[in-house]
């Protein structure tokens, strides 16, 4: 069982509203897009980075192996060489001062698969913010109100929005309160607000949504950056396309106020109005507005052991391939050389690797993929015998084998497949595989047979030693009796002849 956290993508749109000069601006925030900053015309105080443990920044298209920390955010950034395979990298020529991470893109000119592999922390109910920026067009004008805070603990960045109908007010100075609640917000975020030019009219924006049908979720943060007066008060209410929203809302001073609703909205236009009540002499304000999308994933990642064994079978072979990501998601952009089941939780049923420069033996993390119905292994520089665990994977219908350098007996369970028709499997092209089914049994008797010819030479050689004695003796004692006769022979003649 796949004992990962599961991970929950959200897709972030902060707002804040910040003063420029006499322009005060909506600044939507996109924590899902890496860094591009922004200078901020208030004066804010240098203060230590947050803690960035967990966090993987890199900075695409910088050399291979090259780090730097940034100056405005004290983030430290890394080369993006360690987590893909493709890609070029270039340097960027333009006449204005962007941001260090713009200076360098990555392109990917090739293929219709190019992925990124991270590998954060792991850990029971951990959650993943995964967010990458992009640039078009360096000149529009989106990114030139793009802004990163120094004390913003979650990272996020802050796109402007314009609205010729407001005006900015400050509160002269910023608050790090603000950071301890959960929103964690930046003082200097909390610190200016929009209000409407006219008083008496209401505060109104509105959000143009890609999808009609996706679902939002959305918190609105308040603070009075005013030093209220006893006759005066700031109370308004909030009303989303013509239906009120929430109840009347008194922002505090130096506190965030944060307004949210448990339960989705949804539409091509998000119409919002902020109306001062009959009783507040003062019309109402916003600080910022996060709205956050989320998105499912009806397919699940693929099967964790599957993955394991595929990465180990990368490693082990130094495979250049584009093997990065997911292996068989997007089902439509499958690792080259897979394919996959479309189920619930995929697996790889069919692994070619073919003319992919493997040497060495066949490696055991093959066995651990135990849906695999198709391993195509043939032309390479694979040495040593075939394995006996190839004959585990329970759905394996097709092996070839061919064009390596393989020796020895195949195993016995994967020539009984083949000649039962369970199984096509190709060993040709190497140098002698023994392929009989009695192939290991001829093994055994060539050792056994030996074996028992030595020991019948000893016994053959104790026997005719043991003759040889016998015989030997027998002949002495022939000898003797021989011997003794003729001596009485020649006595008797002896003896007749003295008669």
């Amino acid at each position: 069982m796949d004992s990962r956290p599961p991970l929950v993508w959200l897709i972030f749109v902060l707002v804040t509203i910040m003063s420029s000069g006499n322009n005060p601006e909506l600044v939507a925030g996109k924590p899902h897009h890496a860094a591009s900053a922004f200078p901020h015309d208030h004066p804010s105080p240098r203060r230590l980075a947050a803690d960035t443990h967990g966090f993987i920044s890199i900075d695409c298209g910088i050399a291979p192996g090259s780090s730097y920390t940034d100056d405005r955010t004290q983030i430290h950034y890394t080369s993006d060489a360690e987590f893909t395979d493709t890609g070029i990298n270039y340097n960027v020529s333009r006449s204005e001062n962007p941001s260090k991470q713009l200076m360098n893109v990555r392109s990917f000119p090739e293929g219709a698969r190019n992925c990124y592999t991270l590998e954060p922390e792991k850990g029971k109910g951990n959650k993943y913010l995964i967010r990458a920026f992009f640039i078009w067009d360096f000149g529009s004008e989106q990114e030139k109100f793009q802004v990163r805070y120094k004390d913003d603990a979650l990272d996020r960045i802050w796109n402007s929005y314009k609205n010729a109908f407001w005006e900015s007010i400050t509160a002269g100075f910023e608050s790090y309160s603000y950071s301890d609640n959960p929103f964690k917000l930046p003082g200097i975020v909390m610190s200016t607000a929009a209000t409407p030019k006219n008083e008496s009219e209401p505060l109104s924006f509105f959000l143009d949504m890609d999808y009609p049908s996706q679902r939002f979720y959305l918190f609105m943060h308040f603070s009075e950056v005013l030093q209220l007066q006893g006759n005066q008060s700031r109370v308004f209410t909030i009303w989303l396309n013509g239906t009120l929203w929430n109840d009347p809302v008194v922002p505090k001073r130096c506190s965030s106020t944060r307004i949210f609703r448990t339960n989705s909205v949804k539409g091509s236009r998000l119409l919002f109005s902020l109306v001062k009540t009959d009783e507040s002499t003062l019309p109402p304000i916003i600080n910022a507005l996060e709205v956050y999308v989320i998105k499912e994933f009806s397919q699940s990642t693929t099967d964790q052991d599957d993955v394991e064994a595929i990465k180990k079978i990368k490693s082990v072979y130094m495979v250049r391939r584009n093997w990065q990501g997911d292996p068989c998601l997007p089902m439509d952009y499958q690792w080259d050389g897979l394919k996959c089941s479309n189920n619930g939780s995929p697996t790889l049923i069919s692994l070619n690797l073919s003319y992919s420069n493997l040497t060495g033996k066949i490696h055991p993390s093959f066995s651990n993929l135990k849906s695999l119905q198709t391993l195509d292994l043939s032309h390479n520089n694979l040495t040593g015998s075939v394995p006996e665990f190839l004959t585990e994977l329970p759905s394996l219908t097709f092996l070839n084998l061919a064009g390596n350098n393989l020796k020895g007996s195949v195993p016995q369970g994967l020539m009984e497949k083949s000649q039962n028709g369970t199984l096509y499997l190709s060993l040709g092209e190497n140098p002698n595989p023994c392929v009989s089914v009695s192939c290991k049994g001829k093994q055994n008797k060539n050792f056994v047979v030996p074996a028992l010819a030595s020991v019948i030479s000893v016994l053959v050689l104790f026997l005719l030693i043991a003759v040889g004695i016998i015989w030997n003796f027998r002949r002495k004692e022939d000898s003797y009796e021989d011997g003794h006769q003729r001596r009485i022979i020649e006595v008797r003649e002896l003896r007749v002849h003295l008669l």
